[in-house]
This record gives structure tokens, sequence and C-alpha cells, in this order.
């Protein structure tokens, strides 16, 4: 079968529908990517301070739970261990983000860990208090 010349005129290669594909992808990865959150481990109710101010992702994050349970990155670590386990890596950035209902000797007790290992720099997290 042959096809008439005008025929070849009007062939065309339509980009619509997979232009619309892409962006709907592209949608959905910002809808997704909006959803998800970063988990330092457990789950903490930080205290609230109003002179807070935001400070990038630290290297290392120890957590302590309201029912005392301590984790170094998301890891269950004993308190003995904890100095050990900082020092392996460089740098030595560390925030504690403790719940609220955390005896303060306890606190103490991770902090007093923690100021053993030699260049340490520790913050303590807490939840901003937003001013008026």
């Amino acid at each position: 079968m042959r096809l008439p010349a005008d025929d070849d005129q009007n062939l065309r290669i339509d980009l619509v529908p997979a232009i619309d594909v892409i962006f709907s992808i592209l949608a959905l990865t910002i809808v997704a990517s909006a959803t998800l959150s970063r988990m330092d481990g457990l789950p903490v109710a930080l205290p609230r301070a109003s002179s807070a101010d935001p400070q990038t992702l630290p290297d290392r994050t120890v957590t302590i739970g309201a029912t005392g349970e301590i984790q170094l990155d998301g890891e269950t670590i004993a308190l003995d261990g904890l100095a050990a386990a900082v020092a392996q890596r460089e740098p030595r950035r560390v925030i504690l983000r403790a719940d609220e209902r955390v005896p303060h000797g306890q606190v103490v007790a991770v902090l007093d860990r923690l100021r053993q290992v030699e260049g340490v720099e520790l913050a303590i997290g807490v939840t901003p208090v937003r001013q008026p």
C-alpha cells in the first residue's frame, strides 16, 4: 500500500501526554518528600525554650527517652559505652535530646560522659517557642 505524499506533512509527535506524565511524577515526588521527616530514635517530648536557635543537624544524636533508655543515633547504648562510641568518629558534634520527664540527674550523667570525650561539641535539643 502506498501513502500519498501529502500525508507525510501531517505526521507529528505529540509530546503533551509525555509532559503530563513527567509533571505528575514530579508532583508526587514533591508531595512525598514533604511528608517525610527525619527520625532520631526514641520519641521524646522536648522541653520548650524561647531562646532556641535553629541548628544544622549534628553528626551524632544522643536521645534519652521518658523511660530512661539511651540511644546514640537511633541505636540503644549503655551509659558506660557512650563516651567510647562518640569518640570513634570525627567530628564529634553531639546534640542531646532528653524527654522533659527524664530526671535531671540522668541528663547530667549523660552530659558528664559526653564531656569526657576530648574535643566534643555539645548542644541541648529543645522545641522552639514561637514569639508573637
